[in-house]
């Protein structure tokens, strides 16, 4: 009896080594083959491969051998015969056109659809779903993945191998600046682009969560005396830049007014609040003149021509309700100068209703400053704020922490990361209705 059970055990050994021996050559054939960009050969081999080994590992592959001389497969690759069938397919349709691409775009999402639901939501793997719903139109579905993906909070902790991705889909997938690694990538990825941390490719910018919506002002032209903010239109690009980059809004989720008048910073405003869904994330940006008035803040378009005039302004108060109408979170900060007049100051004006946070650049009675960045003045405020979310880079950023690191930032004048003097102090955040890890 002991004898026939050390039999099968060692069948099964031999079965198993067996297997291993046929999913490895199949495997390194799909990596060849996708090398040369012949996508249809790359998927079937890797398709070879899952007939003999099913499923996908993260943990490297241990080769038969000595106790004494553990040997790992491909210097510790990640086995993902799955996710690189299904990368082919999105590849392969990508040369493709009409109902066979389309076809074919289906197979290889619901491929990763199953990944995900197995727990191995890559990085890779969400951005190439994503990649595949935006060439299908399917919104609901991008929406559904990206909130998959933002619960994830940016930790991917699942790797995949990305020998074959495409330098460009890789040069996004990858969420790290150069010299470092993203711990849902593969340590013996591509050589050059993510390979031994010695990545060469500009950082990727962080996966689109669409129902994030922006809203950036920049005023610098103003005819109230001394009240223009002159480098406020280059703040404005700024953050718009660092917010499609770094924070996960889409391009066509921003919205930007450079030099607006009243009606337009409004018909702007009104126009956004008419596209976003119900309950969707707002940001609104302002860089320029602000006023308070009756303990009302407005925001000064480029047509005022005193501290008084709010005919040619637009009331915070009536800014924040069109989005309030649609349930919306909103994010607001101001950059703008604070100076007293008989109590009142631009800020002064704390919301009762709705979901609001606010944060001002500077305290009341005080001035914001500038640096310079490629030649160009910018706002300290808004430098610092990019600078937050650059090297924050997530999707999912809670609000409190956020400030406070803005707030540190500004103090340090964007330098170094202890202590600073700087002498512009912005507030921290305000919330009304919000706790202090609501996201945006």
């Amino acid at each position: 009896m002991r004898l026939r059970t050390l039999l099968v055990a060692v069948g099964a050994l031999l079965s198993v080594v067996g297997s291993a021996q046929k999913w490895i050559p199949l495997y390194e054939q799909g990596l060849k083959a996708a090398k040369d960009g012949k996508w249809a050969e790359a998927r079937t081999a890797f398709l070879g491969a899952i007939a003999y080994r099913p499923d996908d590992a993260s943990l490297p592959t241990r080769l038969p051998g000595p106790v004494t001389e553990a040997r790992t497969w491909r210097s510790g690759a990640p086995y993902s015969a799955n996710f690189l069938a299904a990368y082919s397919a999105y590849r392969q349709s990508l040369g493709m056109t009409g109902d066979d691409a389309a076809t074919l775009m289906k197979t290889a999402a619901a491929e990763l659809e199953e990944r995900i639901q197995r727990n191995q939501g890559s990085r890779a793997t969400f951005f190439v779903l994503d990649s595949i719903y935006t060439k299908l139109g399917d919104t609901a579905k991008k929406e559904a993945a990206a909130k998959v993906a933002a619960g994830l909070n940016g930790t991917y902790t699942w790797k995949v191998d990305t020998e074959v991705i495409t330098p460009e889909d890789l040069a996004v997938i990858n969420p790290q600046p150069a010299g470092g690694n993203d711990p849902g990538v593969n340590p013996a990825g591509t050589p050059g682009i993510l390979g031994g941390g010695t990545a060469t490719t500009p950082a990727g910018s962080v996966m689109v969560v669409p129902s994030k919506y922006a809203l950036i002002i920049g005023n610098s032209e103003c005819q109230i005396p001394g009240a223009a903010l002159p480098f406020a239109s280059n703040n404005a690009q700024l953050i718009r830049k660092a917010l499609m980059t770094s924070a996960g809004y889409a391009e066509g989720n921003i919205d930007i007014v450079i030099n607006g008048t009243q009606k337009q910073m409004f018909e702007a405003a009104k126009a956004l609040s008419e596209r976003i869904p119900e309950e969707a994330t707002v940001l609104i940006y302002f860089a320029g003149t602000g006023a308070c008035i009756g303990n009302r803040d407005y925001l000064a378009g480029v047509d005022a021509t005193s501290a008084g005039d709010t005919a040619n302004m637009l009331a915070k108060r009536d800014l924040y309700d069109l989005f309030l109408r649609k349930e919306s979170r909103i994010f607001a900060f101001f950059e703008a100068n604070r100076p007293k007049d008989k109590g009142q100051y631009f800020g002064k004006e704390v919301p009762t209703v709705g979901h609001i946070s606010q944060q001002q650049a500077t305290t009341p009675g005080e001035t914001v400053l500038a640096i310079y960045r490629e030649g160009n003045q910018v706002g300290l405020f808004a430098d610092s704020f990019a600078g937050t979310l650059n090297d924050l880079r997530s999707n999912r950023l809670p609000i409190m922490e956020f400030g406070w690191q803005l707030f540190n930032r500004v103090r340090r004048g964007n330098t170094g990361n202890t202590g600073g003097a700087s002498r512009q102090t912005p507030t921290l955040p305000v919330v009304t209705n919000m706790s202090h890890d609501a996201k945006f």
